[in-house]
């Protein structure tokens, strides 16, 4: 197990693969593409040539070109079972990115295309940009988008070239009626009419969807302005649409981590751990809508100058830094309050915000209350998957965080302290001993990942396997097995858990190979 750790640290080092690049700096640049044509085909609807935001985006994505052609003069940007491809190097984005790809994804399948190849010109001028946006936002009103598209470019954009889905790739079902997203989202449910490939399609799309609501919502509360929950809340609403459509690919969504974006994936994060435990209470919709927006807004009092301070290298103990983290929850409650919601809803949510840290003890802060009041459930609930989610997330100061399976015996640890034990054997039961997205050693000399499997079937989970390609350092999904099978020759398991590692370890996301998109 160290060689393959070994191994894989030495890919990322050396920059071999767009994981590695991606550890290494900011964005790559297949990121940078993706989101600068997309930002570009927007602004094309909408702008004028002069409007400063247009030119901006133009220059980028002339410049990004540029630089792309120094080491090859066709350029290929492709599209295969719901993943992109930059010269045939799968681009890896952070989760704040999904949004932006399943879109782009859409526009591709749209127009019946598997790729585009920007081929090498030395003087790329704003016009021939811009009239090409303008060609493949228009290209969906033909009758055959695709061919449309290669006949008109053909003649005024020599410079791009085009590669047909003859199978029309990814479909996106646009059936069940008055859906607001592909696939009927909204009125018909998130999953229930979609294939397979597309439900890992439409669960990003709802995770990023999350996202998007509580950056929005922080930033216009940075700014001074009015901060309304309506778009939280929808997030809320369909997470939980998938929660209780598919329990297995709800919770794989939990396994995200971003080092880049941490405060916000935490939040969403620790959003969706409280809400399969509430399921698991049997509380009813209403409920669990107000119990998703505790967790998502449960660490508001962190940004800013909290933010900032969580990002330091060295791990803060006393001193104002620390009083200041310790404020947060506090922060929170009064950012809550600062929200431009209903005072029933907020007299709802900004409890638990302020007590996740308070602990069942009281060892915890902030220190205000009669210890004698039992803390609220929901902020008991917040508490523990808080501590879940911050264990098995790396931090400046702790590159390597804890196992899944490491940090649940600290939550045990805590059980009847700052943790309350019935929840924890709640939570327990909800992700069962060998959480899923834990990286398992098997005495078989096979690495797996662990999915989620209903503690009621069995105590052992599915894993998938997965393996690193020694020309590429990228590890690929391969097949799913039943840890519970028995060798009948022997009577004992047939593949053994020897140990559990934290994924970072191998710069993988397990989401990636538990929902079966681009493995």
């Amino acid at each position: 197990m160290q060689e393959l750790q070994e191994q894989s640290q030495a890919y990322r080092e050396s920059g071999h693969t767009d994981q590695g690049k991606q550890a290494k700096k900011g964005p790559s640049q297949g990121e940078l593409l993706l989101h600068c044509m997309f930002r570009l085909l927007q602004v094309v609807k909408i702008h004028q040539a002069n409007n400063k935001l247009f030119a901006d985006n133009v220059t980028s994505f002339r410049d990004l070109l540029t630089e792309l052609w120094i080491d090859n003069p066709a350029v290929s940007f492709d599209l295969y079972r719901g993943r992109f491809y930059l010269n045939d190097e799968r681009i890896v984005y952070t989760p704040s990115m999904w949004a932006t790809s399943a879109k782009m994804t859409e526009y591709f399948t749209q127009r019946g295309l598997n790729g585009l190849t920007f081929k090498h010109r030395e003087k790329l001028s704003d016009e021939e940009i811009v009239g090409f946006m303008d060609l493949f936002n228009r290209a969906t009103r033909a009758e055959n988008p695709a061919g449309w598209l290669e006949e008109n470019a053909t003649k005024d954009y020599p410079w791009v070239s085009f590669t047909v889905d003859e199978d029309k790739g990814l479909q996106v079902d646009e059936g069940g009626g008055g859906g607001e997203e592909p696939g009927g989202m909204g009125k018909t449910g998130i999953l229930r009419a979609a294939p397979n490939s597309n439900k890992a399609y439409f669960a990003r799309l709802t995770y990023s969807q999350a996202l998007t609501a509580l950056r929005g919502l922080v930033r216009r509360m940075s700014a001074g302005k009015a901060a309304g929950i309506q778009k939280s809340k929808r997030a809320v609403q369909e997470l939980i649409d998938l929660l209780m459509e598919d329990e297995a690919v709800f919770l794989s969504l939990s396994t995200v981590r971003d080092a880049e974006d941490q405060l916000y994936t935490h939040s969403v994060n620790v959003t969706l751990l409280v809400l399969g435990m509430g399921q698991r209470l049997g509380f009813s919709r209403g409920v669990l809508e107000h119990l998703g927006l505790c967790g998502l807004f449960h660490d508001l009092g962190k940004v800013g100058e909290v933010e900032d301070i969580l990002k330091s290298s060295q791990r803060i103990k006393g001193g104002d830094a620390e009083a200041k983290i310790q404020d947060h929850a506090l922060a929170s409650v009064m950012n809550i309050i600062r929200l431009n919601a209903s005072h029933t809803l907020k007299h709802l949510i900004l409890g638990p915000a302020g007590e996740h840290h308070m602990g069942v003890d009281r060892s915890g802060y902030p220190k205000v209350g009669d210890a004698r009041v039992p803390l609220s459930l929901f902020g008991r609930m917040i508490a523990v998957a808080d501590q879940y989610v911050a264990l098995t997330s790396p931090r400046p100061w702790r590159p390597e965080p804890f196992s899944p399976h490491e940090a649940l015996a600290k939550l045990l640890g805590q059980a009847g302290r700052q943790l309350d034990p019935v929840v924890i054997k709640v939570f327990v039961s909800l992700l069962g001993p060998w959480p899923p997205g834990s990286v398992l050693i098997l005495d078989t000399h096979e690495v797996a990942i662990s999915r989620y499997t209903p503690q009621s079937v069995q105590a052992l989970p599915q894993a998938r396997l997965i393996e690193m390609e020694p020309a590429s350092g990228i590890f690929v999904g391969g097949d799913t097995i039943e840890l519970a099978e028995v060798n009948v020759s022997t009577g004992g398991f047939k593949r053994k858990i020897i140990s559990s590692i934290h994924p970072s370890l191998l710069n993988i996301q397990p989401v990636d190979y538990l929902l079966d998109i681009g493995k």
